[in-house]
């Protein structure tokens, strides 16, 4: 996470409040017995293979989109792609339109950034998310003060795979994410952009839930949220 990011607010993987906050950071799940694989920086071409994973393991998981990054969000197979996440009963997520620090933003930037890819996912799915990454994990007090007005949760993660960086052997990437399990970790980072992430992370990942015995859930499932709860239509 960016230095720019507040300490204090911060949801513990302990707290489990009556509803989950807006515009408030939150690290880790509350629900036992639950994971919440994220997948950041798509659509792109190799999110239709994670869908399949994730189908054949019945394993739900969380898709932090951006509109113009790796792909654009308005090409058909980027809009089909956003369409079964949603019909597939995963969570699609806001990621910002462009993937920039929003932290070094001004607030008219920042608007924009939220209302563009809003804007972009209502005409694709009818309706609007109500979870939030910050790119880089790197926000300040008006980018949540920003969040909170538009309605969103904010979810960081306690795991980090790292499997941008070590696209040449994921196998660091598993480790990372078993290192991370050992320690509590519950939130799990990954992006869907990297075909190493879709042919080696996500399997290795899906079957270390299965030996664990544990329950892959979107992140809102792991917060206790109710499906109702996921998107809004205004």
């Amino acid at each position: 996470m960016s230095s720019t990011a507040p300490p204090a607010t911060t949801l513990s993987d302990q707290q489990a409040p009556a509803a989950i906050p807006i515009g408030v950071a939150i690290t880790g799940c509350i629900v036992p017995g639950t994971i919440a694989l994220t997948f950041d920086d798509g659509p792109h071409i190799h999110t239709p293979k994670i869908l399949n994973l994730l189908r054949d393991s019945n394993v739900k998981a969380s898709f932090f989109v951006n509109g113009q990054n790796f792909a654009s969000i308005n090409e058909p197979a980027n809009q089909d792609t956003v369409r079964r996440i949603v019909n597939e009963g995963h969570l699609l997520a806001h990621h910002t339109w462009s993937h920039p620090d929003l932290a070094t933003l001004g607030k008219a930037d920042i608007v924009s950034q939220f209302k563009q890819l809003e804007d972009a996912l209502f005409s694709i799915v009818g309706k609007y998310p109500t979870y939030f990454r910050a790119p880089f994990f790197s926000y300040n007090d008006l980018v949540l003060q920003t969040a909170s007005e538009r309605g969103y949760r904010v979810i960081n993660a306690n795991i980090d795979t790292k499997d941008y960086e070590n696209l040449n052997d994921m196998q660091v990437g598993l480790r990372n994410f078993r290192d991370g399990l050992n320690a509590g970790g519950s939130i799990v980072l990954a992006h869907d952009v990297h075909e190493a992430t879709a042919n080696t992370l996500v399997p290795g990942m899906l079957a270390e839930i299965k030996d664990r015995g544990l329950k892959g859930v979107t992140v809102a499932e792991c917060l206790g949220d109710p499906v109702a709860n996921w998107y809004r239509t205004r």
